[in-house]
């Protein structure tokens, strides 16, 4: 898929971005969380402080893109944490996740970051162990999600 760029976000991409994340979640979400799980995600996902991080250069967030549509998202809490990661259902499976992936380690090696973390859901598990993730510990169940807390060596 050669047609797809992918880029740090511009605040005109936020609102796209968050809406592939809320879309994409929702089509998981009885296979990773419960009711309160889903109703924190929503809420932090439209949290007002997070949209001021971003705009600030605090929470990092890449887009792919196939023109100007806005297809895959990942965005980086503390410079080393992988907190929102998602592709469109249609476009998953096509090396999107990978590209972001890849921006995301470029981006974090020019900050002198080494390690990435992230609390992968039963649905990511397999993508994240094929690109070199390691699990920290076995499956949880925390503020009504379930996830691996992973990381990787950079």
């Amino acid at each position: 898929m050669r047609n797809i760029v992918v880029k740090l976000a511009e605040a005109r991409d936020w609102e796209a971005a968050i809406a592939v994340a809320w879309i994409t979640f929702q089509q998981i979400s009885a296979l990773v969380c419960d009711e309160k799980g889903a109703r924190d995600f929503r809420d932090g996902l439209t949290s007002t402080q997070l949209y001021i991080d971003f705009l600030q250069g605090e929470y990092p967030l890449f887009c792919a893109y196939q023109g100007k549509k806005v297809v895959g998202m990942l965005a980086l809490k503390n410079m080393a944490h992988i907190s929102l990661f998602f592709v469109k259902k249609e476009f998953q499976g096509k090396g999107i996740g990978r590209e972001l992936l890849a921006a995301c380690i470029a981006y974090c090696k020019e900050h002198g970051v080494s390690d990435l973390t992230v609390n992968a859901a039963p649905t990511g598990l397999p993508f994240y162990l094929a690109n070199g993730f390691e699990a920290l510990a076995g499956e949880r169940f925390e503020g009504g999600l379930r996830f691996t807390p992973m990381t990787l060596r950079a």
